[in-house]
């Protein structure tokens, strides 16, 4: 039975490397998922940003290589002139310097260089429900990175803010980025970083993860939260209902 994400649309994907031999067994594997449209191959940002140009592309997979791609530069032209493509970035080298400034340009997944069947059918569903994929491996060069510069996320402190309070409890209710932004009075960005946050404390991979970490830590149960985001829980759920 096919996934109410992928009812309606195929999924359209590009790949980028500038080893011919690397895309086509990336475009195999991927092509193994009935969901997934068409799979374009691009072997530089020119070619990539000219498919983008003059097709709807949902996923850009973007291989890191210490030659012939800057990673940061197209990541950063994909996202300010096409927001609607997820970008997730497979790690060849590791390199945690690099994965770490992809994390904070705000990338929307990560996979190793062993990704499988599985690891690609599972970041396509979870980057597309506007959530953030990162496998274990990728969360923990970043949990070490952040601990050997003293950038630790202390769960307990985290917890302690109101403003994480918010953007986790209004997650969990599956407010859009763009939603609890004009709510909590932010830009977009820094919604971002409250979720990366949130991400990298709990150690959730995806919604689901979200929501266990904060049916553990009581969010959902909070009388305060409750009762300063019931009207606007009621007017979007009340709104679902009508329309359904």
């Amino acid at each position: 039975m096919q996934n109410k994400l992928f009812a309606h649309d195929s999924v359209n994907v590009i790949i980028v490397d500038m080893l011919p031999m690397f895309r086509l067994g990336m475009k195999t594997t991927l092509e193994n998922l009935s969901y997934v449209g068409n799979v374009f191959e691009a072997q530089n940002e020119e070619d990539a940003k000219l498919i983008l140009l003059n097709e709807k592309i949902s996923i850009l997979y973007l291989i890191s290589r210490s030659t012939g791609i800057n990673p940061f530069s197209l990541s950063i032209d994909v996202m300010k002139d096409y927001p609607n493509t997820r970008l997730v970035y497979l790690s060849i080298t590791d390199d945690e310097d690099e994965i770490i400034k992809m994390v904070q340009l705000g990338i929307d997944g990560f996979i190793s260089k062993y990704v499988d069947l599985l690891e690609l059918d599972q970041s396509i569903r979870t980057v597309l429900s506007n959530s953030k994929y990162f496998t274990p491996e990728i969360s923990n060069i970043i949990a070490k990175k952040l601990c050997a510069k003293g950038g630790k996320v202390n769960a307990n402190i985290e917890l302690s803010k109101d403003r994480t309070r918010d953007v986790l409890f209004l997650l969990c209710h599956e407010f859009s980025n763009c939603e609890i932004a004009n709510q909590l009075c932010l830009s977009h960005r820094s919604i971002e970083y409250h979720r990366k946050k949130i991400y990298i404390m709990s150690g959730a991979r995806n919604q689901v993860g979200i929501l266990k970490f904060a049916l553990r830590n009581g969010i959902l149960e909070d009388e305060n939260l409750l009762q300063k985001w019931a009207r606007l829980l009621d007017a979007k759920f009340n709104t679902f209902e009508i329309s359904n």
